[in-house]
């Protein structure tokens, strides 16, 4: 890892695919130091990739792995991605709609260390904006009502097509961590993309019954995804109207 003033190069990487396959034909990356984002399990940063045959290839973001071990924590996270990849070629070919996902996911890695995720920049450079939906309502006044209640419909279509195909979508102490918002800053719909895979996939609490409270059970999952919702719609309404 070499450091400078602005970026980071890091060498003698390879890209791990959620079918566990490897590319070695992107050797090393370089991110801006600065962090666009972070929270508990990761820093995020802005990347580009040099490939050997491509040159250099933008769009990307860097999610640095804060974890204490991040070898299991990104194994667990490309498996359910894995999963989540074959429900979304499934809707694909039945042409529904849902599970929508970044275009790129891999697991970034050199030969000793496992270092975090590479997934598609939903920014498009700055384009757009990317909330988390969790925390809409800090963000209310970047939406309408209508993109509101559109945001609710393709959450709780995904979660009902998570419960159909067994995938755990609902997680974290919301029970909507999976979840990121993309508005167009230009004016457009919003569109709703799981992003946030990670342990936490496997750690349900519902604050909203019992703080210390743990499910793996698909109908108790859909009810705790669908009452997070309701109060997010809520607590977004009340920030639209201060």
């Amino acid at each position: 890892m070499e450091e400078g003033k602005k970026t980071i190069h890091l060498k003698n990487i390879s890209l791990i695919r959620p079918n566990e396959t490897r590319s070695e034909r992107v050797p090393s990356i370089d991110f801006e130091a600065k962090r666009i984002d972070w929270g508990d399990e990761s820093d995020i940063h802005k990347v580009s990739l040099n490939h050997t045959e491509l040159g250099t290839l933008k769009g990307f973001i860097f999610k640095k792995s804060l974890d204490l071990h991040p070898e299991e924590s990104l194994a667990d996270t490309l498996a359910q991605w894995r999963e989540i990849r074959k429900v979304k070629a499934s809707l694909v070919k039945e042409k529904r709609e849902g599970f929508n996902i970044p275009g790129t996911v891999r697991g970034i890695a050199t030969r000793d260390n496992v270092l975090g995720l590479l997934v598609t920049d939903l920014s498009e450079g700055g384009k757009n904006y990317v909330f988390d939906l969790k925390t809409l309502f800090r963000n209310a006044h970047n939406i309408t009502r209508e993109d509101m209640q559109n945001i609710k419909i393709a959450v709780i279509r995904d979660m009902d097509i998570a419960r159909e195909n067994g995938i755990k979508l609902v997680s974290g102490a919301t029970g909507l961590d999976a979840w990121f918002v993309v508005k167009p800053k230009a004016g457009g719909d919003c569109k709703v993309y799981i992003t946030d895979i990670g342990k936490y996939s496997s750690e349900t609490r519902d604050p909203h019954v019992y703080a210390g409270d743990r499910t793996n059970d698909p109908d108790e999952l859909y009810k705790i995804g669908q009452r997070a919702i309701d109060i997010l719609e809520r607590d977004v309404y009340a920030e639209q109207a201060r």
